[in-house]
C-alpha cells in the first residue's frame, strides 16, 4: 500500500475512532499531523484541527521516539490550555484558542520554528512508522 493510501485510511479512521488505531498508527497520525500542520499553517493550526485533540498522546509518543525537543514544544502548547490538556472536543478547543486572540501568537510562532528546525527528524520517524505499519499489515 502506498503512503498516501495508508495515510488517508489512518486519518479517516482517526476521525471516526482514534482509539481503534494500533499504537504505531496513532503515532503516525499524531506525528504526521504535527508535521503537516506546522509546515502548512503553523503549530496553532494543529490545535485547531481535529488532530489537536490527541496532543497529549503526541507528546508522550514523541518522547518515546527520542524527539524530546518537539515533545517539549507540544507540552508547552498543551500547558496553555486549562488543566494543561487540550480538550478532545473540537468546539471547546477552538473556543479556548479563539479566546486567546493574538496573546500567544509569538509563542506559537517560536514553537512552530522549533518544529520546522527539526522537521527532518519528524519525517524520518514518519518514514519508519510507515515501514513498520506496512510490514505489520503484509
Amino acid at each position: 500500500m502506498d503512503f498516501i493510501t495508508l495515510w488517508n485510511e489512518i486519518s479517516n479512521t482517526a476521525r471516526d475512532d482514534y482509539y481503534s488505531l494500533s499504537e504505531a498508527e496513532q503515532m503516525l497520525f499524531n506525528i504526521k499531523s504535527i508535521s503537516d500542520n506546522s509546515c502548512e499553517g503553523g503549530l496553532k493550526s494543529y490545535y485547531l484541527s481535529f488532530a489537536g485533540a490527541y496532543a497529549s498522546d503526541a507528546a508522550e509518543q514523541l518522547y518515546s521516539l527520542g524527539l524530546d525537543l518537539i515533545a517539549a514544544v507540544i507540552e508547552n502548547c498543551n500547558s496553555l490550555f486549562p488543566d494543561g490538556f487540550p480538550p478532545e472536543n473540537d468546539i471547546e478547543r477552538t473556543e479556548i484558542i479563539d479566546d486567546w486572540g493574538s496573546e500567544y501568537d509569538y509563542l506559537f510562532d517560536d514553537w512552530t520554528d522549533t518544529v520546522l528546525d527539526n522537521i527532518t527528524e519528524l519525517e524520518s520517524e514518519i518514514d519508519s512508522l510507515y515501514e513498520k505499519i506496512s510490514a505489520d499489515r503484509a
